[in-house]
């Protein structure tokens, strides 16, 4: 006779201590006949399969086994397709842009999460340099983002779009340049994109445009940036990042260490046919992905191109740690990427920058002249550490 079988949610049973072959899963409920019974019954039912099904079916805690299977394999296929799909979802393919006549020469584009507490930094350096409209896309920020950005939105400085990670396969970032080209490409001669963490400026010419109307011709403008570490700080200062920040690794440190070398863009949206990376892009009738401030052609990864790569004309300060306070809620949070981010394995690159950018780390002034003098955004704080 069969012995009953009644499940019940998270109640123990007595069971025989018994082996089992088969690591399992817990599945958060137990069989309430006793493992003893159960197995009883099936060497009398299946007597030549009896052993294989003993495994299979039972472990030593009562579990069925072979529904613990069943579901790691469903686990496993799920996880499988979303690397298949990840791996295939590489770039996207934009439509053709609407004809026009570009009313902005500067609009840049970038995610935001949680940074409120620095975007007036951000939008009014900016600003300053002559970039004339901000895109932002919110990626589920929980901080005061909208009532700091009312102010921009009610000038027209400032369009803000909600953009919550919709996707566990979609990487948000990519799909938000993407819509930034699609819906106001159109509009404005260059478009940017590069994160709030990151400060684009001239080195020596008075702003943005001067830079860019100079390289009219390049479709792409790939920008190199230097890499900043936390310069002491164990918390959060309250004085502005470009005056709190100012130990940055030189550019021939960051050509020996290839995850440091890295480009943001400047594009010309009617000459772009898809986004690649949130680095950059397919260019329409060229097999660049961009261009460096010199003209030259880069074909792939910028580290791999590493000897072509300057910043002595436009770069970008990239406040990649910030304090220490700040790191850590970085490391600890989601990322603007999305889900797909995990197979970046995004956790143990920061850990390895962060190390390279405390060690090789040097001062680095450069962005201090085009600071307004005696004007800051925020307060200063005394949160560097004893002897910095």
């Amino acid at each position: 006779m069969c012995p009953p079988r009644r499940f019940h949610p998270a109640k123990p049973t007595p069971c025989v201590r018994r082996r089992c072959a088969v690591p399992l899963l817990n599945l958060g409920w137990r069989c309430a006949a006793s493992p003893a019974s159960v197995a009883a019954h099936q060497r009398s039912a299946h007597p030549a399969r009896s052993g294989r099904h003993q495994l299979l079916v039972i472990d030593e805690r009562g579990f069925p086994v072979m529904k613990a299977i069943r579901k790691a394999k469903k686990i496993i296929s799920e996880i499988s397709h979303a690397f298949a799909v990840g791996r295939h979802w590489r770039e996207v393919v934009l439509p053709e842009l609407a004809d026009g006549t570009p009313t902005r020469y500067i609009t840049v584009a970038a995610c935001i999460k949680n940074e409120a507490i620095r975007l007036a930094e951000w939008l009014e350096f900016h600003h300053r340099l002559g970039v004339e409209h901000f895109i932002l896309y919110d990626n589920g920020s929980s901080d005061d983002l909208q009532n700091v950005c009312k102010p921009y939105i009610a000038t027209g400085l400032v369009t803000l779009i909600p953009w919550e990670n919709f996707s566990v396969f979609l990487n948000q970032q990519r799909a938000a340049y993407a819509h930034a080209l699609m819906n106001f490409g159109a509009l404005t001669t260059w478009m940017g994109f590069f994160d709030i963490d990151e400060f684009m400026f001239p080195v020596e010419a008075a702003s943005l445009n001067s830079v860019l109307r100079e390289r009219e011709h390049i479709p792409v403008l790939s920008v190199c940036g230097i890499n900043f570490g936390t310069g002491g700080h164990r918390i959060r200062p309250l004085a502005d990042v470009t005056r709190s920040y100012r130990m940055g690794v030189p550019m021939s440190s960051q050509r020996e260490h290839s995850v440091l070398l890295n480009t943001k863009s400047f594009v010309r949206p009617h000459r772009v046919e898809a986004v690649v990376s949130a680095h950059w892009f397919r260019i329409k009738g060229d097999s660049a992905i961009g261009y460096t401030e010199t003209g030259r052609p880069l074909f792939g990864k910028p580290h791999k191109q590493a000897n072509i790569l300057s910043c002595d004309i436009i770069r970008y300060n990239h406040y990649f740690t910030r304090s220490l306070e700040e790191f850590e809620y970085k490391c600890g949070g989601t990322d603007v990427r999305g889900t797909a981010s995990v197979w970046n394995n995004t956790r143990i690159r920061r850990q390895g920058m962060f190390n390279l950018l405390e060690t090789l780390g040097q001062e680095d002034r450069v962005i201090e002249r085009l600071l307004m003098p005696g004007c800051e955004t925020q307060p200063k704080s005394s949160s560097v550490l004893a002897g910095t």
